[in-house]
Order: structure tokens, then C-alpha cells, then sequence
């Protein structure tokens, strides 16, 4: 069993931002280019992506895997991301929409994950929680396709994981992009 695979959660509409998240661009990359990027650079080389039907991205890099119901929100990507990945110990659950997270914060979350496989990372800036996280496979290979009440943290939270919390620098595991005056 390999350690971490990566599940990069790109299937929402984009409505606010006027297309898809993953097309937008930060520092002459797209948002999609600039997390599989980042995500290699920690050393993650299994990559899913889970897009629309209607707006599936091409690179070589990565898998496509596409969510049929996105209207169940971010929980169903999650669903279909660990249901196209083979054995691994844990998911990184990355959003789209998180391009400034840096390479280091990815790394910093790997290592406590490799140090303790059956529990949640979570990383936190300022007290307060972020994005990306990883799920161990014992949790990942139980959530739901459909909508949950509380989403993942609530099926979290449902399912008594045990949640760790990672200090880091990076202010960009709280700033997701939903406006285009935010880019």
C-alpha cells in the first residue's frame, strides 16, 4: 500500500467566478496547473482530479474522475476521487480552489499523516482550520456519494475520527477563491 494519493475537488460550477475554478489563473497558471504542481512537488505523485461532466481538464499528469452528482456538493468529489484511486493509506483532499497553499504546507501535513495513518490532518493557521486535509483510508473508504448534513465535517464529527490539528505559516490554507475581485 502506497502512502497518500491526492483528489483534487473540481467539479463545482463556478457560478460566482463566471467558469469553472480550475480554468482560473494565479501567478500565469491555471488553479488546476498550479495545485498539481505543488502537489508533486510534496512528493504525491497519484493524482485524481473530480470535474463536471461539462468541463473536464486535460493533463497528463493526473486522472479525471467525473462526479455525476455535483449537486451533492463536495462530498460526493470526495467520494468519486477515492472510488477511481487504488490501495492507498490516506487522501489528500484538495480544493480547487486554494491555489496560494505552498508546496511546504503539503510536505508538513504528509509527515504528521506518515507518523500517524489513521487519523485526520487538518492544517491550521492562526487557530484557525484549512485546507488541504488528509483522510486515512478507513474513513475516505466510507463517505457517502450523496449530500451529508455538515458536510465532511460533519460526517467527520459523525464517525468519531480522530482529528489532529497541524500548525502552520501558511496563510493560504484558509483563503479559497469565490470572487473574481479575489484573484
Amino acid at each position: 500500500m502506497q502512502n497518500l494519493a491526492a483528489i483534487i475537488l473540481a467539479a463545482g460550477e463556478g457560478k460566482r467566478v463566471g467558469k469553472a475554478k480550475w480554468q482560473l489563473l494565479f501567478q500565469g497558471q491555471t488553479f488546476l496547473d498550479c495545485i498539481v504542481s505543488k502537489i508533486i512537488s510534496a512528493g504525491i505523485f497519484d493524482i485524481v482530479c473530480v470535474a463536471r461532466e461539462n468541463s473536464i481538464p486535460l493533463d497528463k499528469r493526473i486522472k479525471i474522475a467525473i462526479n455525476t452528482t455535483p449537486e451533492n456538493g463536495m462530498i460526493s468529489s470526495i467520494f468519486y476521487g477515492v472510488k477511481a484511486l487504488t490501495d492507498f493509506a490516506g487522501f489528500l483532499i484538495f480544493p480547487v480552489d486554494h491555489p496560494e497553499i505552498h508546496s511546504a504546507t503539503l510536505t508538513q501535513i504528509q509527515n504528521a499523516f506518515i507518523k500517524n495513518p489513521k487519523s485526520v490532518f487538518i492544517p491550521q493557521y492562526q487557530d484557525r482550520s484549512g485546507h488541504p486535509i488528509i483522510i486515512p483510508k478507513h474513513i475516505a473508504k466510507i463517505i457517502p456519494a450523496d449530500d451529508y448534513v455538515g458536510g465532511l465535517k460533519g460526517f467527520l464529527k459523525n464517525h468519531s475520527a480522530d482529528i489532529h490539528y497541524v500548525p502552520v505559516s501558511d496563510p493560504g490554507v484558509l483563503k479559497n477563491i469565490n470572487y473574481p475581485h479575489e484573484l
